[in-house]
C-alpha cells in the first residue's frame, strides 16, 4: 500500500500554531488577555477603580463580570472578533429579537415623529399617568444644565435625590422631550457589556470599568445594535452586522458563515493550541501517509465544519474555537492504521473532546487526560 507525505497535517498545524502565537501575543499587548482560570466571576468595584455615574457620584455598586480562560488566551469577545464559532452572528436568533423588541419598548419616548432618530415612538394607549410615561431626558442642576441623559421618570428622581437636588416635573424630566446633543452636557450613552445584545446607558467611566464598548453617538439602547458591532473581525464599518432598516438595535439576518472554517484555525490559548498539535502530529499524520494529501483535507474539513454546526445548534450562546472537532474522525481512524505507542486511543479521543467543549467544561476533560499518559 502507497504511504504518503503528511503535507496537509503539517502545513494546517504548522498555520494555527504561528496564528494562535500572534493571537496570544497581539491580545497581551492589547490587554485582551483573560485571566487564568476556569468560570467567570462577578467583581465589585474597590476604592479609586468605582467609576462616576450620572449624577457624578462614585457608582460604589459597580460591578463587572471578569472572563476567565482555562488555556491562557484572550478573552471571548476577543476571540470572538478573530472568528470564533457564535451562532449569534452566523444566523437569526428569536431570543435576539425578542429582547430587541422589549428594549423598544421599555425606552420608547411620547410624542416624537416615527421618523425620528432617537428612539421609538410610544403607544398613546400604553398605561401610566400622562406626562410622565416612557423616556425622556433627565438633567441635573437645572440652572447650569450641566448633566443630562435619557431614562425614565422614577430613575431620574432617584438619582436626583441621591444628590439631594429637587425633582421638578417638566423641568428636571419632561415627557417626550430627547437631550439636546448641540446644547446639553450628555453623559450616560448606550454601553454594550456582554458578547451579544446586553446594553446599559451609563457613563463612559462605568462602561470602561465594565469592559464594554460605549456609542458616543447614540442615547438609547433602543438605538444600539450590541451585536452587529460584537460581531465585527475588523473596525472597519463594512465588516459589522447590518441593522434592519426598520429597528435600529436588531440585527438584519446574520450570514456569518465563514466562522464555521475561521473557528477551525484559531485556538483558546496555549495549551489548546498544544493539545491539538499533539494530536494532529499523532493522529493525523499517521491517516494522512496512508490515505493521501485530499482526502485527508476532506475528513478534516468535513469533521470539522459537521462539529461546528452541531455544536451551533445544541450550544448557540457558546463562543468555540479551535480544530477539535476537525481531529476527531481522523483520530478514530487513526487507530486502524497505525498503533499508536504514546497514547491509547480512547485517551486520545478524550484530548480531542476536552477542545471544543465551553470553558467550564475544561477542567474535568484536563483530569480525563493527565490520566492518559502509558
Amino acid at each position: 500500500m502507497p504511504t504518503f507525505y503528511p503535507w496537509f497535517i503539517y502545513g494546517v498545524t504548522t498555520l494555527q500554531v504561528i496564528v494562535a502565537l500572534l493571537m496570544v501575543a497581539h491580545a497581551y499587548t492589547a490587554g485582551h488577555m483573560a485571566d487564568l482560570g476556569i468560570v467567570s466571576k462577578t467583581t465589585l468595584c474597590t476604592g479609586d477603580e468605582c467609576p462616576a455615574g450620572f449624577n457624578g457620584l462614585v457608582n460604589t455598586a459597580a460591578n463587572r463580570t471578569d472572563e476567565f480562560n482555562w488555556a491562557y488566551g484572550p478573552t471571548a469577545s476577543y476571540l470572538l472578533q478573530a472568528g470564533a464559532k457564535y451562532s449569534m452572528c452566523m444566523r437569526e436568533s428569536t431570543e435576539v429579537l425578542l429582547s430587541a423588541s422589549r428594549e423598544r419598548g421599555q425606552q420608547c419616548v411620547f410624542g416624537i415623529s416615527d421618523d425620528s432618530d432617537v428612539g421609538y415612538r410610544c403607544d398613546d394607549s400604553a398605561p401610566g399617568n400622562a406626562g410622565e410615561r416612557g423616556y425622556a431626558c433627565c438633567k441635573t442642576g437645572i440652572a447650569s444644565g450641566i448633566r443630562a441623559g435619557m431614562m425614565s421618570k422614577s430613575a431620574c428622581e432617584a438619582e436626583l435625590e441621591a444628590i439631594g437636588e429637587t425633582f421638578v416635573l417638566g423641568d428636571s424630566w419632561t415627557e417626550g422631550q430627547i437631550c439636546s446633543e448641540g446644547q446639553d452636557y450628555i453623559v450616560i450613552r448606550p454601553c454594550c457589556t456582554s458578547l451579544d445584545y446586553a446594553c446599559e446607558i451609563i457613563t463612559e467611566d462605568e462602561c470602561q470599568f465594565k469592559s464594554g464598548r460605549f456609542h458616543a453617538d447614540k442615547q438609547l439602547c433602543s438605538d444600539t445594535s450590541c451585536l452587529s458591532d460584537g460581531c465585527g473581525i475588523t473596525p472597519e464599518e463594512w465588516d459589522r452586522l447590518q441593522t434592519s432598516g426598520s429597528f435600529r438595535n436588531q440585527p438584519e439576518k446574520p450570514n456569518q458563515w465563514y466562522r464555521l472554517f475561521s473557528a477551525l484555525m484559531i485556538h483558546g490559548g496555549v495549551l489548546q493550541i498544544l493539545l491539538v498539535a499533539l494530536v494532529q502530529y499523532y493522529a493525523g499524520r499517521a491517516v494522512e501517509t496512508q490515505a493521501g494529501f485530499l482526502r485527508t483535507m476532506l475528513i478534516y474539513l468535513i469533521s470539522g465544519v459537521g462539529g461546528y454546526l452541531i455544536s451551533g445548534i445544541f450550544s448557540p450562546n457558546t463562543v468555540s474555537v479551535g480544530a477539535n472537532p476537525a481531529v476527531r474522525v481522523p483520530l478514530v481512524a487513526a487507530g486502524g492504521v497505525v498503533h499508536v505507542t504514546t497514547f491509547t486511543a480512547p485517551c486520545m479521543d478524550t484530548v480531542v473532546a476536552c477542545g471544543w467543549q465551553h470553558w467550564a467544561d475544561m477542567l474535568a476533560c484536563t483530569r480525563r487526560y493527565t490520566g492518559c499518559w502509558q
